[in-house]
């Protein structure tokens, strides 16, 4: 799992910079390949550590994982993007204050 872990902190990253960039299309894109990024780590470490062939690797550690994560992504950009803009005059005046 570590490399599931470390692929994480690069889609966080990936994900915050895209966010602060204020381009849906650009967010979405950097979103999915942040998550692509993530799920490849992962699957690269599970091949090395438990000495499975790459095509067993991909079954056992992508496959299942590609839909759940493309729809949560989905979902996930679309209220991102709701509470980000209903927050902003909050977090403005805060700001200010």
């Amino acid at each position: 799992t570590r490399w599931y872990i470390v692929g994480f902190v690069i889609m966080a990253f990936l994900i915050g910079y895209a966010s602060s960039k204020e381009n849906k299309i650009l967010l979405c894109a950097v979103s999915y390949i942040g998550v692509l990024i993530d799920l490849i780590l992962g699957t690269i470490q599970l091949k090395v550590v438990a000495g499975m062939t790459i095509n067993a690797a991909l079954i056992a550690g992508l496959y299942p994982f590609i839909l759940k994560d493309l729809v949560t992504i989905s979902i996930a950009v679309i209220i991102g993007l709701r509470v980000k803009k209903s927050v902003a005059g909050i977090l403005t005046k805060n700001a200010v204050a």
